[in-house]
């Protein structure tokens, strides 16, 4: 639906192609000159009724995109909180999972630890 409806032209209502219209308007009491203002003010009418529906779809249609965004927002923000929640439970339950690792370079050599019954006989 394009944001804007488009300006029609303004039509001859004095040509061939209305000479029905404004007979039933003769019929009716108007003069031909009359007859041809009526069939303008009620097609500028209609015009006009047709421009402000249109506006009032496009203002619904704003409004619509507006509370669907927001929806979408809260559910996203919900999602945000519930995935960090989850993780401060994880961390809580497994620290060591989660423990920092110090910034020491990795040892080259072998560490040498002595066996526990070794430690026992030095004693």
């Amino acid at each position: 639906m394009p944001n804007q409806l488009p300006q029609e032209p303004l039509l001859d209502f004095a040509g061939p192609e209305y000479d029905g219209d404004r007979q039933d308007l003769t019929d009716a009491g108007l003069s031909p000159a009359d007859a041809v203002t009526c069939l303008r003010t009620m097609h500028l009418a209609q015009q006009k009724k047709d421009r402000d529906a249109h506006e009032r779809v496009r203002r619904e249609t704003i409004i619509a995109r507006a509370e669907e965004e927001e929806r979408a927002d809260l559910l996203r923000q919900q999602r945000e909180d519930d995935e960090e929640q989850a993780l401060k439970e994880e961390r809580k339950k497994n620290k060591a999972k989660f423990a920092p690792i110090p910034d020491v370079p990795v040892p080259t050599e072998p560490v040498m630890v002595p066996a526990h019954i070794a430690l026992r006989k030095l004693k």
